[in-house]
């Protein structure tokens, strides 16, 4: 359940996404740690095709015709990118308003399955092995 929290929580704008993280997990009782470490999928590297991305789907849920807007010529890292992204950001709009939270969901409930099933696996391949073996020696 952190890693689904986490995964979703990582879309939050901003410095939020820890703080976010960490509410959610205490909420929903699930591990805070994996929450927090898995927020860490977004970065100033891919945040910004993980907003186009959201931006597509909010465009395609929504009525009308949206464009996307260009993304301006600041240099990677130095303090005019950081504010060409936050106004990138603010003129994607209703979009991205949209698209943020169905594109966060579908992280979530994939990475909960995925999760889930690459964990409990091994357990339940052990459990059987164990019951095999007790039958086995039984009489």
């Amino acid at each position: 359940m952190g890693v689904a929290v986490g995964l979703f929580c990582g879309l939050i704008p901003g410095p939020l996404q820890v703080a976010g993280t960490i509410v959610a997990c205490s909420l929903l009782r699930a591990n805070i740690v994996a929450g927090v470490i898995t927020t860490f999928y977004t970065n100033p590297l891919t945040i910004i095709p993980l907003y186009i991305a959201a931006f597509h789907i909010g465009d395609y849920m929504l009525p009308g015709d949206y464009m996307l807007q260009p993304f301006g010529t600041a240099a990677v890292g130095t303090t005019e990118w950081f504010s060409a992204v936050y106004e990138w950001i603010q003129s994607l709009g209703w979009p991205l308003v949209v698209g943020l939270p169905v594109m966060g969901l579908w992280f979530a409930v994939n990475g909960y399955w995925l999760v889930n099933y690459l964990w409990l696996r091994p357990v339940a391949a052990r459990l059987k092995r164990m019951k095999s073996r007790r039958l086995a020696r039984a009489p």
